[in-house]
């Protein structure tokens, strides 16, 4: 959280076993931003708008729960998807420069 949740979020309400929440993460964290679905039913996605600045990026769960790298598409688009039960927090594959 300390090195990725940062900038404006915007929340997605799927049902109510499903939600998530991208933060757009700003300038000054470099490579900070993030994208998270939390299930507390079965396993589930959410498209959800990560920013046309992300475009052709990949990201990936940082807590391991899901192993699929996500592509973000040209609008900004992707479907980040996490397991029944679980949290997934996607983001970036880029080395984050404030570690």
């Amino acid at each position: 959280r300390k090195l990725y949740s940062y900038g404006m979020q915007v929340d997605y309400f799927e049902n109510e076993n499903l939600i998530g929440w991208i933060r757009r993460g700003n300038e000054e964290f470099k490579n900070s931003g993030c994208a998270v679905v939390l299930s507390s039913g079965g396993q589930g996605s959410i498209r959800m708008e990560i920013g046309r600045e992300l475009a052709g990026k990949k990201m990936s769960d940082a807590l391991k729960n899901c192993t699929e790298t996500i592509l973000v598409d040209q609008d900004g688009f992707a479907n980040f998807s996490t397991l029944g039960g679980n949290v997934s927090v996607y983001i970036r594959e880029e080395p984050n420069e404030n570690l």
